[in-house]
C-alpha cells in the first residue's frame, strides 16, 4: 500500500512540471454584434484594423462575426480586454451612409508576464444581399424594382 502511494504521488509530482511547461494560456471567443441597416442608407464602409471576409444573406440587418484568439494572457485580463471595447465594432450612419469602424481608436501593445500579448482576429461581415462591392472598403446597395 505504501508502495502504490508513493508511486502514485511521483508519477503525479513527475507530471507537473511538464503540464507546467506545455501549458499554453490562451484564450479563444466567437462574439456576434448585429446592425440595423436603414433602407435610406446606399453605401456602406468598412474601416476596420483587421482583416475581413464578406457575405452577404437575405436580411436587412448586418451581422459582424469576430473570432478573437489571444496568446500569452490570463483568462481575467482577456475578458477585461473584451469588456473594455478593445474588439468591439461600431455602425455609424448619416446622409445614406453607414462606416462600420472600431469602438477604439488605437490599439496600445500589451504586456504581461507572459511577454507581449499575441493577437489573432479573424472578421465575417454579413451584408444584406442588395449590396453589391464598390471598392476595396466599399459597399453599395443596388436597388431592385
Amino acid at each position: 500500500m505504501r508502495i502504490a502511494f508513493w508511486g502514485w504521488l511521483g508519477m503525479v509530482l513527475w507530471g507537473l512540471p511538464l503540464n507546467l511547461v506545455f501549458a499554453q494560456d490562451s484564450w479563444k471567443k466567437t462574439m456576434h454584434q448585429t446592425f440595423e441597416v436603414p433602407d435610406s442608407v446606399c453605401l456602406v464602409e468598412i474601416e476596420i484594423p483587421w482583416g475581413y471576409v464578406v457575405e452577404r444573406w437575405p436580411t436587412n440587418a448586418m451581422m459582424v462575426e469576430e473570432t478573437v484568439e489571444l496568446r500569452k494572457i490570463p483568462d481575467s485580463v482577456a475578458g477585461a480586454l473584451v469588456k473594455q471595447g478593445r474588439f468591439g465594432l461600431k455602425l455609424a450612419c448619416k446622409f445614406g451612409l453607414c462606416v462600420l469602424s472600431p469602438v477604439q481608436t488605437s490599439f496600445p501593445v500589451i504586456r504581461t508576464t507572459m511577454g507581449e500579448l499575441e493577437e489573432q482576429i479573424q472578421v465575417r461581415i454579413f451584408l444584406p444581399d442588395d449590396f453589391e462591392k464598390a471598392g476595396d472598403h466599399l459597399w453599395t446597395r443596388m436597388w431592385r424594382p
